[in-house]
């Protein structure tokens, strides 16, 4: 029988090719010791029996009704929240006051406090609130006599102006000139709004 030889080596040599190679070459291509055979570990049986839940319903919470849903809100939602119950509370105390407040009764227990005729007193909002009594009867003294000029007060924060007063004419045509003449003007850098004194004369205001 013919053999086949494998030429890979040097001219003239016979065998396989990497018989011909550098000894140190040659040894990455012998195979290396068999491993040594070792039986496969047996798994331990973690799986615990499944029972039911019936041991434990007399350890729950008895109750008559379902709980109420919990409502959670953002920290934007529960300031609008806030807000918005504060606003309402404020209405409805006004609302209070208001069922109670007599306008007439007020000026007869504090007279030093408000003016004498209705319809010759002119109101004045909007004042920057550095201008004093001086500097109204100033103002409005053009339009006709003044007899007298309520500038409200803070009591409780030195004194110090709200923004808003009474002015009493002597007379009435006065007081009509002024409150005509005197809303929109600008003093201060601000301009003034002026009305009527709508609490007693105005019915149930």
């Amino acid at each position: 029988m013919k053999s086949f030889a494998r030429r890979g080596g040097p001219k003239g040599a016979t065998g396989p090719a990497s018989m011909h190679l550098p000894p140190y070459v040659y040894q990455l291509f012998q195979s290396r010791q068999a491993l040594e055979f070792k039986p496969p570990i047996a798994k331990a049986n973690h799986k615990k029996p499944v029972n039911g839940i019936g041991k434990y319903v007399n350890v729950f919470e008895k109750e008559t009704k379902p709980r109420e849903n919990v409502e959670v809100l953002t920290t934007e939602e529960k300031k609008g929240k806030e807000e918005e119950e504060k606003m309402k509370k404020a209405q409805e105390e006004l609302e209070e006051k208001k069922k109670v407040y007599d306008a007439h009764k007020q000026a007869a227990s504090q007279p030093e406090k408000i003016t004498g005729k209705a319809y010759n007193t002119l109101f004045v909002a909007r004042l920057d609130y550095s201008i004093d009594e001086k500097r109204l009867q100033d103002i409005f003294e053009k339009y006709g006599p003044i007899k007298k000029v309520c500038l409200v007060r803070n009591a409780k924060k030195d004194n110090k102006s709200r923004g808003y007063a009474f002015i009493e004419f002597e007379n009435e045509a006065d007081m009509t000139q002024a409150y005509r003449r005197a809303d929109g003007l600008k003093v201060e850098g601000r301009r003034l709004l002026t009305d009527v004194e709508r609490a007693r004369t105005v019915k149930d205001w």
